[in-house]
């Protein structure tokens, strides 16, 4: 069995693992958030990866839970304890996508329970500035982040914010690696600002379109689900894991809309309104963690956030310098 010790901001876990491919897969799709070094933090929570191909007895104090992922042939076996989460799963599986679905959900969890607020949300951030777009579903938080990455902003998270505060009562925010889905429409491919995008697609990452015409992305209907990276290589711009949070745009894009409009807004009923739980109710097991390394004020987070100057935007495609001039100002 290896060890590595994984951390994200204040949060760290231990990952231990009999298959060198397993961390080449996690450093792939997490480095550039997360940090590994080797070794075992006696003080942080352990999550323990290993090949069987049946599901032996029954750790004493651990919940058992059995699941099955897309893709998967057969059930995998996760075994959550007081501080430690045993995933058993089948070599016959896609399992690395598998265990690196447990470590990034795991350590989300361990987040939740420390008392960061999770806040629906994509993010960006330029000069050490972190500017949040949430929402609700359909409101263009994924499109307007893209423009903004169009505009050389860095990528922080797509769809989970988590938010603490620093040592000065200012609210940082922290993003995760979670995948970015993309509804290509015809109209939204043939926009020049897209057009890397496709581009990359098509050269680079052919694997992720087997659900469509590697000739012709643009669908009515379909999403598209890729890797943070593949959208910031394509922008050539970066990802960052870790900013101090100045603005929150109640974002609404419309992309008929012929006019820019802004509202200077109390958005505490939006910030409220848009926390959500850091892992789907979908997957019990890795809900079932109890593990806490410490413990947050959320309330006080709360406060901070409403007490940013935060807006209220209605904009349309074209209107990104509109947008710029509202998050420098």
């Amino acid at each position: 069995m290896k060890f590595v010790v994984i951390t994200l901001d204040k949060i760290s876990v231990n990952v231990c693992y009999e298959d060198e491919k397993i961390i080449e897969n996690m450093k792939s799709a997490f480095s550039g958030y997360m940090t590994f070094n080797e070794g075992f933090d006696k003080n942080a929570f352990s999550v323990v990866l290993t090949p069987k191909d049946t599901v032996e007895g029954f750790y004493k104090g651990y919940k058992a839970f059995w699941g099955k992922e897309p893709g998967d042939k057969k059930l995998n076996a996760v075994y959550i304890g007081k501080s430690s989460l045993v995933c058993k799963y089948e070599p016959e599986n896609d399992y690395l996508e598998f265990t690196k679905y447990v470590v990034l959900n795991t350590m989300m969890k361990i987040f939740e329970n420390a008392g960061y607020y999770f806040l629906h949300a994509s993010c960006v951030e330029k000069d050490g500035k972190a500017y949040a777009f949430s929402g609700k579903k359909g409101a263009g938080k994924t499109a307007t982040m893209i423009n903004m990455l169009a505009n050389k902003y860095n990528m922080l998270t797509n769809d989970k914010l988590a938010v603490r505060l620093d040592e000065n009562g200012n609210p940082v925010c922290v993003g995760f690696p979670t995948t970015i889905g993309i509804r290509m429409t015809k109209k939204w491919c043939s926009q020049e600002r897209n057009k890397p995008i496709v581009a990359t697609i098509k050269q680079k990452h052919p694997e992720i379109l087997t659900a469509a015409d590697s000739s012709d992305l643009s669908s009515e209907e379909k999403k598209f689900f890729f890797e943070p990276r593949v959208i910031t290589k394509s922008f050539d711009t970066g990802v960052t894991h870790t900013a101090r949070l100045v603005k929150i745009i109640n974002t609404n894009f419309d992309p008929n809309a012929s006019k820019f409009e802004t509202v200077k807004d109390d958005l505490r009923e939006l910030i409220l309104d848009q926390n959500e739980e850091a892992v789907s109710i979908e997957k019990p097991y890795i809900n079932e963690i109890e593990f806490k390394p410490f413990e947050l004020e959320t309330d006080k987070i709360v406060d901070a956030m409403a007490d940013l100057d935060n807006y209220k935007v209605y904009q349309g495609v074209g209107m990104d310098e509109d947008l710029i001039d509202v998050l420098d100002n």
